[in-house]
């Protein structure tokens, strides 16, 4: 029986408990779902949203709403002023999991690498996502210290399940339009913009999580983190870097060209990111 696609026909998502994730200093809804106690999972990206927004559902118009005032929150070039860049909490806290991901063409990983390339000849304290690591986060499961985390085969048998019910007749019309360069005091991204489509497609994933029983937590905006900043940085050194990031190049509209389900680590000094299944799209 094929399942319903109930994501798009209701255009609803989960919007849940609002929680601090550690990789920047501001506030995030979560989308945690809770059917059955299990491991704390990673949320990516946080910006504050209103209260009036909490625990209750989110239609596609809210989505786009929650994530332009998330991006709008950059400060980019401001951030000197508040402090200049500083080492990822990551250093600190080295955190690994379960993640289901976008993955992209060579047009777009290529474009963003040979970018990151002129920013790493000058600023090298970096941790750069390589072509094999870039990607977009839809969910992320069961965070935990990295030094603890093994995959478990069962448990990644059983995400693969969940993944293959929540793509079930996804339509071929996702598309996400990439638009500014963004930065604060830790990390750089490309903010995204999803079709209403793609949009849905990401709520199919995390309806189909829920209803196998998973606490999935879903990413509140689409993007595309390209490095993290391991140590401060010379005024003179991010006056370089800020005027770089002005010529940034735009990518284009693009359909991803696979989910993944894999498995994340980061230490603050490398990210890894290993696929277990892949699903072209």
């Amino acid at each position: 029986m094929k399942r319903a696609n109930k994501a798009c026909t209701r255009q609803v998502g989960f919007c849940g408990i609002f929680e601090h994730f550690p990789h920047f200093g501001y506030i995030l809804p979560s989308s945690r779902v809770h059917a059955r106690p299990l491991a704390g999972n990673a949320n990516r990206w946080a910006a504050e949203v209103s209260h009036h927004k909490r625990n209750w559902h989110m239609t596609f118009d809210v989505f786009v709403e929650n994530a332009q005032t998330i991006f709008d929150s950059f400060p980019n070039e401001q951030v000197w002023l508040r402090g200049g860049l500083r080492p990822n909490r990551q250093l600190q806290k080295p955190e690994a999991g379960y993640c289901v991901v976008f993955r992209y063409d060579e047009k777009i990983t290529s474009v963003i690498s040979h970018f990151m390339k002129k920013i790493r000849s000058f600023l090298p304290h970096l941790v750069e996502y390589n072509k094999q690591n870039l990607h977009t986060t839809i969910g992320t499961y069961d965070k935990s210290n990295m030094k603890e985390f093994v995959p478990d085969s069962a448990i990644l048998q059983l995400l693969m399940e969940s993944v293959e019910k929540g793509i079930n007749n996804y339509s071929q019309n996702i598309c996400i339009e990439f638009r500014k360069w963004l930065y604060n005091d830790e990390a750089i991204l490309v903010s995204g913009y999803p079709n209403q489509d793609l949009w849905c497609l990401c709520q199919n994933i995390g309806n189909a999580f829920q209803e196998d029983g998973f606490s999935l937590e879903m990413g509140r905006i689409i993007h595309i983190t390209t490095a993290r900043f391991t140590s401060n940085v010379s005024f003179q050194e991010f006056e370089k870097f800020s005027l770089l990031m002005k010529s940034a190049p735009v990518l284009e509209t693009t359909k991803p060209i696979a989910i993944d389900l894999a498995t994340w680590r980061c230490d603050g000094l490398e990210f890894n990111i290993v696929t277990h299944k892949r699903y072209v799209l």
